[in-house]
């Protein structure tokens, strides 16, 4: 879990410690009632439930299934706690990573994340996805912008929403047609048309400022 999902982070050491330890403690509570599951023969889909009708079948005070289901009992509610310890840590630590020092790097797609964390915190569900051309930025309302912004004067903007519809804007070198300009706005599968939101010619922060205000308007008006 920790390598899967954090190795890519910078996290502390004492938030890597507690999440080992309750990783290993998750996976103890499953060995455990693995393990029970195995002396009676219970699928992987049944529950203590199995072992109850064993007991009103043979009631005796003394049947072993008694201490099995009684132990599987309380497995579960500590392997429920233990989860929902784990869950309260990693929202700890995404958190500690969204406050962050911002990157360094002078590389567009960094000073877009740099810009988009310091100006629209409050509307970012997770951390920006950076690649070496673009990055990605989920919103809390479940709305996705996807950037690519390979040179000052190429980009594009597309911007996902829940429901599968999508708007873009990209520029496209040598176009000619309708909503011929230096980049064009795209609805759907709709003919595009000119772009009035961005330029290549502006800065790549302002181009992303002018999408996101333009975005996140839409989306507040309805």
């Amino acid at each position: 879990m920790e390598d899967l999902f954090f190795s890519h982070l910078t996290i502390s050491d004492q938030h890597r410690i507690q999440l080992t330890a309750l990783t290993e403690e998750i996976t103890s509570y499953k060995v455990a009632m693995d393990n029970i599951r195995e002396l009676y023969d219970i699928s992987t889909d049944e529950g203590p439930e199995v072992l109850y009708q064993i007991l009103k079948e043979d009631p005796r005070h003394h049947h072993p299934a008694w201490e099995h289901y009684l132990e599987w009992l309380q497995l579960a509610r500590s392997l429920e706690i233990t989860r929902q310890r784990t869950f309260r840590l990693i929202e700890d630590i995404l958190g500690a990573v969204q406050k962050r020092p911002p990157f360094n790097g002078d590389t567009i797609p960094h000073r877009l994340r740099n810009l988009a964390e310091e100006r629209y915190a409050q509307f970012l569900a997770r951390t920006p996805w950076v690649a070496p051309d673009g990055l990605e930025l989920v919103l809390i309302g479940g709305e996705r912008v996807e950037i690519r912004y390979p040179a000052p004067e190429q980009y594009s903007f597309t911007w996902l929403k829940p429901d599968g519809s999508f708007w873009r804007i990209d520029t496209a070198p040598g176009y000619s047609g309708p909503g011929d300009g230096p980049s064009h706005l795209h609805y759907e599968d709709q003919a595009p048309e000119p772009d009035p939101i961005t330029h290549p010619a502006a800065l790549p922060e302002e181009n992303l400022r002018a999408v996101l205000d333009f975005g996140i308007g839409i989306v507040q008006r309805h």
